[in-house]
């Protein structure tokens, strides 16, 4: 039931801060309708000669003071979000136990599956509905770091901008889909959201998102013109043909997505896909207009080939549906950002099954976390004093000795060289043999990919619980198709353990973007994806196992 009085009425801003653009959305309702009010669309990079000499955040600071002087309204108080990509999302069981425990009991149990220490944490989380008769407790934990919300922070406060709230895109966008009556609380939904080359997998079940996954499709890459799909990666032009690939991924990481969901946390098939975001990039790729020919009523193509692939019917939404806008009509160009930013101007206007802020959740540990975390700083610093008089002793002994060799070379070796015996013809035959060996050295040896720096990186990068089973690696000459250097492929296999069930898919995946942002590692490489994820058992301990694949060619499968 719907307690707003009709003569009441109330406002809200939602902010959105993307990777290219800023989006500020001012809502207002009056009994039961909600209209958009103001609204504003800048490009972060829309001044070419600024973005060249200027850095990231002063681009952001630059673009946020002008959409705060085209909106000309209180932004004071707005509802601000956090990147998919920023956000841990988990849900687990606990006992019951009373709600001053609960806070810190979340944040140990998060621990289990968090990549970063605990005290950098800031955790929210809710308590699911639940039979009162089960012993144990369903919770939806958002976890993020610290430094997150404080860089946040920091970019807003320069423009005078007060958030009352800071919550993960992926909440924002639920809100809408739940607020627009899409999302279907008798059954499971899956959305998928794709922007800047990232795509945010959210499975619901009953309306509760138990499973977000959010993945990066490409590394370095930026659109560079809309109208032929060209994009730069890792500095290099790739033709519209080479979006095939990151289409492979999008289907890739949403089957597996889909297969860990009912297999891993035992729910039932899904029922329907909501796609959202930038979903008219593909619409030329051949196999996605011929998929487009089986339902030619169909404006998005990209919706068709999805149902084929995983005959679940897939729908699209209008970001304004339900939503009044007579005067601040938003252009269709916004369209890919404009659902999380109406999503976070709805919160204090619509209400979702699910709310966290992590704003609220930011706050100073208990005192028994203090304590225990002074104990630790303790004893770290005590390691850190013993680690530094060894490696002083250490040094002293290895400066000494060297010292001492350098000494006895000055005593030993001659104090000129005698280069009259040599012409001048001599000399320059001499440096260009050295120049030609330098040549050679360069080309087949220190620009050669070698494996052994890779597998050097693999230990140092892996997290615990990962085990390697099989390793191949594979280098070959072009084809004439592929005019270029020689094309080098690594495969390897392996399984991951983890105690907390369902956090396996997890680890690989962040496992595979360290590998991506390791510069010894990825020298060489284009892409790195993850190939089949499969539960089974190793030596008889639950597991489950899995496949990274990497290539030199955008093009290999």
């Amino acid at each position: 039931m719907d307690f707003r009085l009709p003569f009441i009425s109330k406002s809200s801003v939602g902010l959105y801060i993307g990777p290219k653009t800023i989006q500020l959305a001012q809502l207002k309702a009056a009994g039961k309708k909600i209209q958009l009010v103001n609204f504003v669309h800048v490009d972060i990079y829309e001044d070419e000669q600024r973005s060249d000499s200027s850095s990231k955040d002063d681009l952001v600071i630059a673009a946020l003071r002008k959409a705060v002087y085209k909106a000309k309204i209180d932004l004071r108080q707005v509802n601000t979000i956090l990147m998919p990509g920023m956000v841990l999302l988990r849900y687990f069981q606990m006992p019951r136990i009373s709600s001053e425990e609960m806070e810190e009991a979340v944040r140990f149990e998060a621990r289990k599956y968090i990549p970063f220490r605990l005290e950098e944490a800031v955790t929210g989380f809710y308590i699911l509905k639940d039979d009162q008769e089960s012993k144990k407790l369903g919770i939806l934990s958002l976890v993020t770091k610290e430094e997150s919300i404080k860089n946040h922070l920091v970019v807003l406060n320069k423009v005078s901008i007060n958030p009352t709230a800071i919550e993960t895109a992926s909440f924002a966008l639920l809100r809408l889909l739940e607020y627009s009556q899409e999302i279907d609380k008798q059954s499971s939904n899956v959305v998928v959201y794709l922007y800047a080359q990232r795509v945010n997998v959210i499975i619901l079940k009953n309306g509760v998102p138990y499973f977000v996954r959010d993945v990066s499709l490409a590394k370095k890459e930026e659109w560079i013109d809309d109208e032929t799909a060209q994009f730069i990666m890792d500095g290099e032009v790739i033709s519209v043909d080479s979006r095939a690939t990151i289409l492979r991924s999008i289907i890739s990481e949403l089957r597996i997505s889909l297969e860990y969901y009912k297999k891993e946390l035992g729910k039932e098939d899904i029922t329907k896909i909501i796609l959202i975001g930038e979903i008219d990039d593909f619409d030329d790729l051949e196999e996605v207009m011929t998929a487009a020919q089986e339902e030619p009523d169909n404006p998005w193509p990209l919706a068709v080939y999805l149902h084929l692939n995983f005959d679940i019917p897939v729908s699209t939404i209008d970001p304004l549906k339900n939503i009044l806008s007579p005067k601040a009509k938003p252009l269709p160009y916004t369209f890919a950002m404009l659902p999380v930013t109406i999503g976070a101007g709805l919160r204090n206007l619509a209400k979702s099954t699910v709310e966290i802020d992590l704003f609220k959740a930011r706050k100073r540990p208990s005192m028994k976390a203090k304590v225990f975390l002074n104990k630790m700083v303790l004893v770290e610093i005590g390691a850190l004093i013993m680690s530094l008089v060894l490696l002083f002793a250490v040094f002293s002994i290895f400066v000494s000795r060297e010292k001492n060799l350098l000494e006895k070379e000055k005593l030993n070796s001659p104090k000129f060289v005698d280069l009259s015996h040599f012409s001048e013809g001599d000399l320059k035959r001499g440096e260009d043999e050295i120049k030609k060996r330098l040549e050679v050295y360069d080309r087949f040896a220190n620009g050669k990919t070698v494996l052994t720096h890779k597998l050097n990186v693999i230990p140092r990068i892996m997290a615990e619980g990962i085990w390697l089973t099989g390793l191949s690696f594979n280098a070959r000459a072009a084809s004439a198709k592929q005019q270029g250097d020689n094309v080098i492929t690594l495969e390897f296999a392996g399984n991951v353990y983890s105690e907390q069930k369902g956090l396996e898919i997890e680890i690989v995946n962040a496992f595979t973007e360290k590998l991506k942002v390791e510069e010894k590692f990825f020298q060489g490489f284009k892409m790195i994806k993850t190939g089949s994820v499969t539960r089974t058992d190793y030596q008889g301990v639950p597991s489950m196992s899995f496949v990274l694949n990497c290539s030199s060619d955008i093009r290999e499968r």
